[in-house]
């Protein structure tokens, strides 16, 4: 921030998964809780393979951290990554606490795996993410209204009502 010759300028801070545990999650999350905003967490290791993976191992680890930190610790914006595979995992890390996510290898499937036949890699991609009428954002968020755990307002759904940021 020093060399920035007084433009404003905000940082996140991306934590990777460890392999000490959740403790230590809690801990990064705690110690971090000065940023500017958090981007939580990406891939785990296994030192058998010698190999970074994620999966659903991954994304149910993130999910579980971030839910134990909800209401014990004040944390800045979050940006969730790791399996973001589908609508409704991006809806779980919206739950969660996250304003948003980063997708990574969702962007890298054959174009053969999106349902959109048409369009960029990115389109087709964002369009499954949304679109998907069993697995979409916007199914899932339909889904959450009917049970009465994401509420209308002015008629609309709003992705950010689903955070659950402590620290507002």
């Amino acid at each position: 921030r020093r060399g920035a010759d007084g433009a404003p300028v905000r940082l996140a801070l991306k934590l990777m998964n460890s392999r000490h545990g959740d403790p230590f999650q809690l801990e990064m999350l705690e110690a971090a809780a000065g940023a500017d905003a958090l981007v939580v967490f990406n891939r785990l290791w296994s030192p058998e393979r010698a190999v970074a993976y994620g999966g659903y191992d991954l994304s149910d680890g993130n999910l579980q951290v971030l839910a134990a930190a909800r209401g014990r610790i004040g944390t800045p914006p979050l940006s969730g990554t790791g399996n973001v595979c589908s609508g409704r995992l991006l809806l779980d890390y919206a739950r969660a606490g996250c304003e948003s996510v980063q997708l990574h290898t969702f962007f890298q499937l054959p174009l053969s795996e999106y349902p959109a036949t048409g369009g960029s890699r990115t389109q087709r991609a964002l369009h499954a993410l949304y679109f998907d009428p069993a697995h979409g954002v916007i199914a899932g968020m339909l889904e959450l209204a009917q049970s009465g755990a994401l509420e209308r307002r002015g008629g609309e759904l709003r992705f950010l009502d689903l955070v659950d940021r402590p620290c507002d």
